[in-house]
């Protein structure tokens, strides 16, 4: 005879929204997610800093006709997963602000911490993309420019661009991510009112995080993900999810995605002892994911070579897909098992690592124009990281951590020793005079 579900219920799972789930005593999962967070982000520079060795001039500033193949390789994979990733922990995190405040504090927190940052931070970071972008595109010889005309402005040039866009076809460059983690987190939230709302709540989450729970702690987890994600990914023009940058017509494909991923990271964190599950098989997860990355390229370099059919097509969907789901629940299962305990360089990088992924960009592209003729591309590579790593913390150092714009972007402000020592001054004064 059946067991009535109710028994059968991890009891984590029996935590309604309105007695909120205590986090982990050690909290080990969660300083293991923050630095999982802050990789992905950080990976995002050398992910930049390694287009201009993989696609041709004009699809990057300084761009090569010698494509470096393994480089090639690995910026594709990083491309298969690493935004998924970041939309998953979003949701996570998503769901323990609101169990903790509330819904409109959650929506105040992205709208100030998200949307003022998209809206104050979009044209300057355009304009200090665009002068080394066209200084490259010049370089290479891309973009020609009349005898007369040879001593043009670049930032003038740069804004005269600006002036031919229009609505809503807008470039986002590397901030497009801000635009619809607003959208997704406003969009989540008004469903998550309406089901609370019209539906029996209670009964609808107990029932959701039962399945949830059962499908993610199944084997076959990642053939689930990569059967619902295949249909999407082979409507995509390449068969993987490219960056939604230019437009501001939220993009049908990225939505659903990236939707997806944050709804899944949003369970996740009420089903958090599946954390566990995923840190014993990481390692044949992202084994797996290796594999099918490098099928997915296979199909890739015949894309470029062959022109797309439909077997490829779903060849390439499916290896995309896979890659996906075994990545996403491989790394977090890796980074579980080894950065389980809390860590002071890992909360640093963790607080810097958004700073340095809003202002890196034009840096970077300034270092390749500034190295193009450099002959080895290791030596560019070290060059370009090394020295837009150091100009990103140093800045975040200086600028960001002990100020307002650090408790704007990260909703604290760190207090510097010599500032500490004031205040515990001060107070000494207070108490002696009282």
């Amino acid at each position: 005879m059946t067991e009535p579900i109710m028994t059968t219920i991890p009891a984590l799972l029996l935590n309604e929204d309105k007695a909120p789930m205590p986090l982990p005593p050690s909290g080990n999962r969660f300083f293991a997610l923050d630095a999982l967070r802050a990789s992905i982000l950080l990976m995002g520079v050398v992910f930049h800093s390694m287009l201009a060795y993989v696609m041709p001039p004009g699809k990057w500033a300084i761009g090569t006709h010698d494509t470096n193949m393994p480089m090639w390789w690995f910026v594709h994979y990083l491309h298969d997963f690493r935004m998924e990733l970041f939309f998953l922990l979003s949701g996570f995190y998503a769901c323990m602000v609101i169990q903790k405040r509330g819904a409109a504090s959650f929506l105040r927190n992205r709208a100030i911490r998200i949307a003022l940052v998209f809206t104050l931070l979009l044209y300057p970071m355009k304009l200090l993309i665009a002068v080394p972008w066209n200084s490259g595109l010049l370089k290479t010889g891309w973009m020609k420019m009349p005898s007369d005309a040879a001593n043009i402005d670049l930032t003038r040039m740069a804004i005269d661009q600006f002036l031919l866009e229009t609505w809503p076809n807008i470039d986002m460059v590397h901030l497009w991510f801000l635009y619809y983690l607003a959208s997704i987190s406003a969009i989540f939230v008004t469903f998550r009112w309406l089901i609370m709302k019209f539906t029996l709540a209670d009964f609808l989450q107990l029932k959701m995080k039962w399945g949830f729970y059962k499908l993610l702690s199944s084997n076959l987890v990642p053939l689930y993900i990569a059967l619902i994600l295949s249909p999407v990914l082979a409507l995509t023009p390449r068969y993987y999810l490219d960056s939604p940058h230019s437009s501001f017509l939220l993009d049908p494909a990225a939505l659903l995605i990236y939707g997806f991923f944050f709804c899944v990271g949003w369970w996740l964190q009420k089903c958090s002892d599946l954390l566990d599950i995923f840190a014993g098989r990481w390692k044949i997860l992202i084994s797996l994911s290796v594999i099918a990355s490098s099928l997915a390229f296979f199909c890739e370099l015949k894309l470029y070579s062959d022109g797309g059919g439909g077997q490829l097509m779903w060849m390439a969907s499916i290896a995309n897909a896979f890659t996906l789901s075994l990545a996403v629940l491989g790394w977090i299962g890796f980074f579980v098992s080894v950065f389980n305990n809390p860590s002071p360089i890992a909360r640093y990088l963790a607080d810097s690592s958004y700073w340095v992924y809003l202002i890196h960009l034009p840096i970077i592209i300034a270092l390749q124009v500034l190295v193009s003729d450099w002959s080895s591309v290791g030596a560019k590579l070290l060059f370009i990281n090394v020295v837009t790593f150091a100009i990103s913390m140093f800045s975040y150092q200086s600028l960001v951590r002990y100020t307002w714009i650090g408790r704007w972007l990260n909703g604290q402000r760190y207090i510097r020793f010599t500032e500490l020592g004031d205040r515990i001054s001060k107070t000494k004064v207070c108490r002696h005079v009282n």
